[in-house]
């Protein structure tokens, strides 16, 4: 069990990761919008993506993060018993 969620957890962060880059993508290269809209629209995802960067180094920080993966691992428990 512990390799099945080390690969869920796997394709969890690919489909985030892609789904992010798809996000970023349409909101960058928008042609229907001005370039100073696109121009804000990188700026404030610069800051989106710096206050998530912020909040995981003190979530790291503060359970570690094998915590984290724990707790996960726990909830995938949890929900596989309730089936």
């Amino acid at each position: 069990l512990p390799a099945f969620l080390k690969t869920a957890w796997a394709m969890s962060v690919i489909d985030l990761d892609d789904t992010i880059k798809a996000v970023c993508r349409i909101l960058l290269k928008d042609v229907s919008v001005p370039w100073q809209i696109r121009v804000r629209r990188a700026q404030a995802l610069m800051l989106l993506s710096q206050i998530f960067l912020r909040a995981s180094q003190a979530a790291a920080s503060a359970s570690g993060d094998q915590d984290i993966k724990m707790k996960v691992e726990e909830a995938i428990h949890a929900g596989m018993r309730e089936k």
